[in-house]
């Protein structure tokens, strides 16, 4: 019984018993009373219970502030070092500075073992702290990535890339795929400021793109969106695509990969010099994080996507978590099988 089914059933109880004391019948007030007793029995134990679950005990390692349970402690405490070594890796000095939110682990009733290994646990605080960091950069960096992570384009399909790059009619894509290191650029985005659509696409895929955007369904361009659409209105299409202009050509994971190819050749500090100017375009701000020129880098993201491994290979289970942990992140901090929602 819930807390607030048992007080509502004492409250009707309690109504019932002062309805019979005016009646004075000792019989019944003795009945209720009992029942009362019983239900007070109730409500005790799911106190009782609920304190059990509570999370007494707080892991802190450099940043990371986890609340979890004694029985768990132990095993919280190691994957916490090992997931606070590993961004020190990734971020440098850029973590001493970073507040990261207090994450919690499990409840008193569970036990980490059976649930998922401590080195799962580590990817996961590590995956989660790192949203956090990335999430607070700058907005145009942010907006770039589009939710993606750096370190997941090490999980990505890359043939999935390369077909999005041959298969989305965007005038870059041809030339990037033929080794024109500038096409590359203008195809993930890299130019100051971004590119217009013109750029990016020829007039005839501009209804299409105005077809798939979901987000020009307002009212207020419902009529241009039909005549860009039914009538293939150029102008028309125009007004509604800057109003939201397109994401580049390349897929989020696509550019978030030339992320972590730019902080993998860079080393230490490659986060540092990637944040530490805003204003610069983001192919300069690449090209520092990376330490070498950005064709070199354009280069080497190319044969990367050119030679990924075939769609469809096995993941192995610490990149499925990875994938767990952005489609549902609250499953692998509790530790419980919650639901996503």
């Amino acid at each position: 019984m819930s807390r607030r089914v048992a007080s509502a059933a004492l409250g009707a109880l309690l109504l019932g018993t002062a309805s019979l004391a005016a009646q004075d019948s000792a019989a019944t007030l003795a009945r209720m009373e009992r029942r009362l007793d019983s239900l007070r029995a109730v409500l005790a134990a799911a106190d009782s219970t609920a304190r059990s679950r509570v999370r007494t005990d707080t892991v802190i390692v450099g940043s990371l502030r986890i609340a979890t349970t004694p029985a768990l402690r132990p095993a919280v405490q190691r994957a916490a070092a090992v997931a606070w070594e590993r961004l020190g890796v990734e971020f440098g000095g850029a973590l001493s500075e970073a507040s990261l939110p207090a994450m919690p682990v499990g409840s008193a009733a569970e036990s980490l073992a059976g649930n998922v290994s401590a080195e799962l646990l580590a990817d996961a605080l590590e995956r989660t702290a790192a949203r956090v960091v990335w999430g607070r950069q700058d907005s145009t960096l942010v907006r770039w990535l589009s939710g993606y992570l750096p370190a997941d384009a090490a999980v990505a399909d890359g043939s999935r890339i390369l077909a999005s790059l041959v298969g989305t009619p965007a005038i870059p894509n041809a030339g990037c795929l033929g080794g024109a290191m500038a096409d590359c650029a203008l195809a993930l985005g890299l130019g100051a400021p971004p590119p217009s659509v013109e750029a990016w696409y020829a007039p005839a895929a501009w209804p299409g793109l105005v077809e798939r955007d979901r987000g020009s369904l307002d009212s207020r361009s419902a009529s241009r969106r039909a005549d860009c659409i039914e009538r293939a209105d150029m102008e028309a299409c125009r007004a509604v695509l800057s109003l939201r202009p397109p994401a580049p050509p390349v897929a989020p994971v696509g550019r978030a990969l030339l992320a972590q190819l730019a902080l993998e050749s860079g080393g230490s500090g490659a986060f540092e010099r990637l944040t530490s100017d805003p204003e610069a375009t983001l192919g300069d701000r690449l090209a520092s994080a990376a330490r070498q020129p950005l064709d070199s880098l354009l280069a080497g993201w190319l044969r990367t996507v050119r030679h990924a491994p075939p769609s469809g290979a096995p993941a192995k289970g610490s990149e499925l978590l990875i994938v767990l942990a952005w489609s549902c992140p609250a499953l692998l901090l509790s530790l419980r099988g919650s639901r996503c929602r």
